[in-house]
C-alpha cells in the first residue's frame, strides 16, 4: 500500500467497496474476513507513515516521491552546489578513495538554529561531512545507504540530487499520503460496522 498513491488507493477502495454489500450477502464469513484484514492493513500502513515522520525518515521508493524524483533535472553534489556544502576532515583525506563504510545523520540544534548533516566514514574514520536542509540530508543519505563497497572519491562525483525547491515540492506531496491512509482508516472501520450489522440482523 506505501507504493501506491494516495489517489489510487482511494479509487480502488471506492470500487471495492460497490461490491461489498452483495458479497457480504453471499458470503458473509469470507468477506468480513478479508475486509477486516484490508482495515488492519491499512492501520499498520498509516502507523508505519506517522512513525517514518517523526523519525523524519521518508520511504523514498514511495512512487510519490519516486516517480517526480526520476524526471527531475539533478546536479552533483560535489564539487559546487548551492544546496549542498561539503566539509572535508583533512585529518582523514587519505581515505577518500577508500570505500565507505557507514554514514549517519546528524541534527544539531543550537542558540534556537538547527543544522543537519551526514557524518561520512571510512572504518571508524569521520572522512567528510556533508550540510544542507534536511530534507535533502534525507535524500542524500537514502541514497548513501544503498551504495556498497565504492570509494568514498567516486560516490562524492556520482552522486546526483534535484534542486532543494523541487525536492521541498516533492516531499509536500508525501502528506497527502498520510491524510488519504486516515481518511481510508475512519472509512473502512464505518463500512465495516455497517457491514457487520447488516449481517447480524439480516
Amino acid at each position: 500500500i506505501l507504493r501506491m498513491h494516495p489517489s489510487e488507493i482511494d479509487r480502488n477502495y471506492e470500487q471495492i467497496k460497490n461490491f461489498l454489500p452483495s458479497l457480504v450477502e453471499a458470503y458473509p464469513a469470507h468477506t468480513l474476513s478479508l475486509i477486516s484484514h484490508f482495515k488492519s492493513t491499512i492501520e499498520k500502513s498509516l502507523l508505519r507513515v506517522e512513525r517514518d515522520q517523526k523519525s523524519q525518515l521518508l520511504n523514498f521508493n514511495n512512487p510519490i516521491l519516486k516517480d517526480p524524483l526520476l524526471m527531475s533535472k539533478t546536479y552533483g553534489i560535489y564539487p559546487t552546489n548551492k544546496d549542498v556544502y561539503i566539509e572535508f576532515h583533512n585529518s582523514n583525506l587519505e581515505k577518500l578513495h577508500k570505500p565507505l563504510s557507514k554514514s549517519k545523520i546528524v541534527h544539531i540544534e543550537k542558540n534556537n538554529y538547527q543544522t543537519h548533516s551526514i557524518e561520512v566514514y571510512s572504518d571508524e574514520d569521520k572522512v567528510l561531512s556533508i550540510y544542507s536542509e534536511n530534507n535533502m540530508i534525507q535524500f542524500i543519505q537514502f541514497l548513501l545507504s544503498n551504495i556498497k563497497d565504492v570509494p568514498i572519491s567516486a560516490i562524492l562525483q556520482g552522486i546526483q540530487v534535484p534542486q532543494l525547491e523541487d525536492l521541498n515540492a516533492i516531499i509536500s506531496a508525501y502528506e497527502r499520503l498520510e491524510r488519504s491512509l486516515h481518511q481510508l482508516t475512519k472509512q473502512t472501520h464505518q463500512d465495516f460496522n455497517q457491514l457487520i450489522n447488516k449481517t447480524i440482523f439480516h
